[in-house]
């Protein structure tokens, strides 16, 4: 890690002594599309509490952090809405359900008894 450097020395070491750290707690897991590793990975969904620190030393609460998703594989954290996105299982359970809707309606267009519609069914 690069020192910070600013004006004078004093303002660097305050920056050091204190700050702000996030304890985070695993609340639930499960797979997702990563978007820092460009594939399906297991993730930990995250809840946090912020604390102003001294010297590394947790002293006052500053509250929730809101919830997060983190990458088992490259440790990256993302928001909740990731989880919106397909993973590849999923894209091929919609492409199956695809297909199956698709062969059901030209068997209702062309009827059970057409041979081309079975056919092409």
């Amino acid at each position: 890690m690069l020192p910070v450097r600013g004006r004078n020395g004093r303002a660097t070491r305050l920056a050091r002594m204190l700050g702000t750290r996030t304890s985070w707690t695993p609340v639930g897991d499960g797979e997702f599309f990563c978007p820092g590793c460009g594939g399906d990975r297991n993730y930990q969904r995250m809840s946090g509490r912020r604390r102003f620190t001294v010297l590394g030393v947790p002293l006052l609460p500053r509250g929730a952090a809101g919830p997060v998703v983190e990458c088992a594989a490259c440790g990256g954290h993302f928001g909740t809405d990731t989880l919106d996105h397909p993973t590849t299982s999923r894209f091929s359970a919609m492409l199956r359900d695809a297909v199956h809707t698709v062969a059901l309606a030209v068997l209702s267009a062309g009827g059970a008894s057409s041979r081309t519609a079975l056919e092409t069914a």
